[in-house]
């Protein structure tokens, strides 16, 4: 990089850090700048994401889901141009990078208010689940929700692949947010409701199946978790792992009149 050494000397600190964009370590100076003159400001080949496209093909960022700084050309809005102390030459650390400038401060702001926050919110490790330049699911997720908890969730994971689990059918589907949401709740295991009130959506007290199966106690005065288990189980019908046997075979007047 004889630009630094001759005329730039006062740029040169700012390269005398960990990470060095790779395409100056490459090419030096001139992969991204006209060594004679050019109609942009500081000889640049191109302005904003014209220039990183010359290396980073656009392709690598479309798809249905595509970060708004992305979408909007604004690399530096997240990168240094030339080097950095930080991964993939970020401006500070991943999580940091994240609320920098106001950026998701809506988020930040609902998880300093909320009872329960996900742990990599809590530890602004946002890149966990998503993308940071685009994805092609929604919210820029690394994966579907499924595969994306269980990488986490290794325990639930192994539950679900004993040969005599019996798993509920939103977690096998990997469904995971149709009970529980990805950021914050007002409810422990940030479930999206409470007791029946997370239940019923799917499942219709009023149908006739459903009354006999639970001897027409009425759903809508009990809490389905003091029976049933919410993931896996090994007894059909989600029964908790101790269950009166008496409850499970429905004869309850060996104890009740």
């Amino acid at each position: 990089m004889r630009c630094i050494h001759t005329c730039h000397q006062a740029s040169r600190e700012s390269f005398q850090k960990r990470f060095i964009h790779s395409t100056i370590t490459r090419e030096g100076c001139t992969g991204c700048h006209l060594p004679h003159g050019a109609d942009k400001e500081y000889q640049l080949r191109g302005l904003n994401s014209d220039l990183c496209v010359l290396c980073h093909p656009r392709s690598e960022f479309h798809g249905p889901s595509v970060h708004q700084p992305v979408a909007k050309g604004e690399c530096l809005v997240c990168h240094d141009s030339h080097a950095s102390e930080y991964h993939n030459v970020l401006r500070m650390t991943s999580d940091q990078v994240c609320i920098a400038n106001g950026c998701h401060s809506l988020v930040t702001q609902q998880a300093k208010e909320a009872r329960i926050v996900h742990e990599p919110l809590t530890d602004k490790k946002c890149v966990s689940c998503h993308n940071a330049h685009g994805s092609k699911l929604e919210h820029y997720l690394k994966s579907s929700a499924g595969s994306l908890c269980l990488f986490c969730h290794e325990d639930m994971l192994k539950r679900m692949e004993k040969e005599d689990a019996v798993v509920h059918s939103p977690t096998q589907d990997g469904e995971c947010l149709t009970c529980h949401t990805g950021h914050i709740s007002d409810y422990e295991g940030l479930l999206l409701a409470q007791g029946k009130d997370l239940c019923t959506p799917c499942h219709n007290t009023t149908d006739s199946g459903f009354q006999d199966a639970h001897m027409n106690i009425p759903a809508d005065e009990s809490n389905c978790l003091i029976c049933h288990e919410s993931h896996t189980s090994e007894e059909k019908g989600l029964y908790l792992p101790v269950t009166h046997q008496p409850f499970i075979q429905k004869d309850c007047q060996v104890c009740h009149e």
